[in-house]
């Protein structure tokens, strides 16, 4: 029997999840991962490292290749890719009706919004990380997404000087 004064079975959850929800909301980029756990009420709220991550140095090597799913043609790959910062359902626009934020043919500029991310009922914005052409839309609309998976290829281009009229 629970005492009187515990709050009712999930209550304290659904708080947390509303509180990490804010947090993730008002943080300039997605969390990479989030961990929740009811019993004993534990969070763990992970961001990318943006140094880290604008300077790391490219690897050539095949096996890269391979993991980021480049060809194997033995010409190097230009792509960039925008990639899913956590588990969750990928959505390629803010509501079922809406336009997609960027479609294939578009430039896209740093930190322009390009789709939405849905975790544990919280949407995240992604935004592109760099700037580029779109060319391909690897991952389908409303699907599930791992950790680090490709969702949007981009070839380089000049986003300065490309014309957005």
């Amino acid at each position: 029997m629970r005492p009187a004064s515990a709050p009712p079975a999930g209550a304290v959850l659904d708080a947390v999840c509303r509180s990490v929800a804010q947090l993730a909301g008002a943080a300039p980029h997605p969390p990479r991962r989030i961990r929740m756990q009811d019993g004993q009420t534990t969070v763990e709220v992970e961001w990318p490292d943006p140094v880290h991550t604008a300077l790391a140095p490219a690897d050539d090597s095949p096996t890269a290749d391979r993991e980021s799913g480049a060809p194997e043609s033995g010409q190097p790959d230009l792509l960039t890719y925008i990639r899913a910062p956590m588990v969750g359902t990928f959505y390629h626009a803010s509501t079922p009706d809406a336009q997609p934020y960027v479609s294939v043919g578009d430039v896209v500029q740093p930190g322009q919004p390009v789709g939405v991310l849905e975790a544990m009922k919280m949407m995240s914005a992604i935004t592109a990380d760099t700037g580029g052409r779109v060319v391909e839309m690897v991952a389908p609309n409303a699907h599930p997404v791992e950790f680090d998976q490709q969702l949007i290829a981009l070839e380089p281009v000049d986003v300065d000087t490309v014309d957005h009229s």
